[in-house]
């Protein structure tokens, strides 16, 4: 998955024309210290996580559930308003700490894998084909730390580009 603003064969100027934030609240959070999750399909969007820890994004999971490092599973939902005219869509992430990989609407959109270094480095995904506007949308992502602090620890917004 390349960004819209990343791509070779792109040759217009790109324009942010609007920035949902997604709540921090209503998230829930699974650790996953045997890294079975993805065969369980945690990233369907019928998959029952109810029995999931309440979390917040846009801090560490560590303030949250106390010490861990290892994998876990972010789950949220959230709305948005009817389709604007524009190029792409693409969700940005300010930071996730340290391994990401995404689900949109039970499709796998793409991950940000840069190791250790990659824990406080922004990164966007374009999911131009997979959101759903003027409906709830679904997410899960899959985190994985291997040191201090971890989790989605910035906020995320969807950007409508133009």
């Amino acid at each position: 998955n390349i960004s819209l603003r990343d791509r070779k064969d792109w040759d217009h100027e790109i324009t942010v024309v609007q920035t949902i934030p997604l709540p921090t609240e209503g998230w829930r959070l699974q650790t996953d210290p045997k890294q079975t999750g993805h065969l369980q399909k945690w990233f369907d969007p019928s998959f029952n996580d109810s029995a999931w820890k309440p979390i917040k994004i846009a801090a560490t999971w560590e303030d949250q559930i106390g010490p861990y490092d290892g994998v876990a599973w972010y789950r949220g939902t959230f709305d948005l308003p009817a389709k604007p005219q524009q190029l792409g869509t693409e969700i940005v992430f300010g930071a996730v700490d340290e391994i990401a990989w995404v689900w949109l609407n039970g499709q796998y959109i793409g991950q940000h894998d840069l190791g250790t270094e990659g824990w406080n480095i922004p990164f966007a995904l374009d999911i131009t084909k997979e959101v759903k506007w003027g409906e709830k949308n679904q997410i899960t992502i899959r985190v994985q730390d291997s040191a201090f602090a971890g989790g989605i620890w910035k906020p995320v917004t969807i950007q409508v580009l133009q």
